[in-house]
């Protein structure tokens, strides 16, 4: 039963697909980091531009994958890594939400095969880091190198869950997933709550630690790309 409800959820056929925060014409850094504080996350249109997500798709195609289409790059020691985390529109993003310069400590390629990306359960990012963090702030950046539907496995946040407590994830592996755990099922939400992203290639999502999220199976005929980046915080930016 648990593992059903697990599969209700992740496939989601019941989830509106909510306009994602557009930030199109908005001239005040302080409304989107608000939005971002506000609800747990915040998406950016058009930030990565196509030159540079070319190029990364280029490198990706050069990339072994783990057999759920992940790819782990070390931002210190990876070239490529450095030059994704250093791009500068990203940098700049962190920094804003974040509120005070930053640093990379994490770059994933993230792949959903065609008809075959298996799902992400409801988890928190969160709780594996605090060793990492010893209680800095931080963000995950998520970046779209295709575009993401809800049949090709797009994100789905849960707004405002961020506000609960971090708990540690726990392994799952019915349904079939790709990280073989989850978290609790008190994070759990109600299939209602969830917010699909849709989104364009180039758009940035971003998301604090303790958002619950997810993302269901790609069923589409073509895969599904992304870039997961991850910075925290190291200095506070004077007033």
């Amino acid at each position: 039963m648990e593992a059903q409800s697990r599969r209700s959820i992740l496939r989601a056929p019941g989830l509106e697909t909510s306009p994602a925060w557009n930030t199109e014409g908005m001239t005040r850094i302080q409304e989107r980091r608000e939005r971002y504080l506000g609800d747990g996350y915040v998406v950016v249109r058009g930030l990565v531009d196509t030159e540079t997500r070319n190029a990364w798709s280029e490198d990706l195609a050069t990339r072994t994958l783990t057999p759920q289409g992940l790819g782990a790059l070390d931002p210190d020691g990876d070239p490529v890594a450095r030059e994704i985390a250093s791009h500068p529109p990203l940098r700049a993003l962190a920094s804003e939400l974040l509120d005070g310069e930053v640093a990379s400590f994490g770059v994933t390629y993230v792949v959903k095969a065609a008809r075959t990306g298996l799902p992400a359960l409801w988890h928190q990012d969160g709780h594996p880091w605090r060793s990492i963090l010893k209680g800095c702030d931080a963000v995950t950046l998520w970046v779209a190198l295709d575009a993401t539907t809800r049949h090709n496995g797009a994100l789905v946040m849960i707004p405002q869950s961020h506000r609960g407590p971090l708990e540690a994830l726990v392994p799952a592996d019915e349904p079939p997933n790709v990280f073989g755990w989850t978290s609790p099922d008190s994070l759990h939400p109600r299939e209602e709550a969830g917010v699909v992203l849709v989104m364009d290639p180039g758009d940035v999502s971003a998301h604090d630690p303790a958002m619950v999220h997810g993302s269901g199976p790609n069923s589409s005929p073509a895969p599904r790309r992304a870039l997961s980046i991850r910075y925290r915080r190291v200095t506070q930016v004077e007033p």
